[in-house]
């Protein structure tokens, strides 16, 4: 056994927060497509992100709303990134604050949780670096050692992004 914890536990995530409502009212549309965290219009609308900058300090606000469990849920490996990066690609951050659940091993056990409790905003701040121009918030679906194997659209994608305010 690798873990005595569940580490996908979005059922009991939902019975924690999800207030009643079912799964399916949530991510049935219709269509049986089911949205979820690979569908990113569906997790922009849950997602929120406010971000001031103020003597060389950037301070974001981050909160999910209208969702039943935690953000990211379901796979271990699923992360959100806020990044600091001096282009719009972000192709290299110069800072990152993650949000996400750390097990560490070689038997599971979870170290850190700090993914987004819905209605509980997370503040993040930090140092704004010299060449700083832009930031996004990147979820990243993939494991680390898989990245370079799968299509992007399999990698992750961002979710919010946009100049450092002056």
């Amino acid at each position: 056994m690798a873990s005595d914890i569940p580490v996908q536990n979005t059922g009991s995530e939902w019975l924690e927060h999800g207030d009643g409502v079912t799964c399916q009212s949530c991510h049935y549309d219709g269509t049986h497509r089911l949205p979820g965290a690979h569908d990113p219009a569906f997790v922009r609308q849950a997602l929120s992100v406010e971000l001031s900058v103020e003597d060389g300090q950037f301070n974001a606000q981050i909160a999910v709303s209208n969702v039943g469990h935690t953000v990211p849920t379901g796979d271990p490996f699923r992360r959100m990134e806020l990044q600091i990066c001096s282009t719009s690609s972000c192709g290299q951050p110069l800072s990152r604050s993650v949000i996400r659940r750390d097990f560490r091993g070689p038997k599971w056990h979870l170290e850190r949780d700090s993914t987004l409790t819905p209605g509980v905003p997370r503040e993040i701040s930090g140092t704004v670096p010299a060449s700083a121009t832009w930031w996004r918030l990147y979820y990243q679906l993939a494991e680390d050692r898989l990245v370079t194997a799968l299509p992007e659209e399999e990698v992750g994608y961002t979710v919010h992004e946009g100049p450092l305010p002056k």
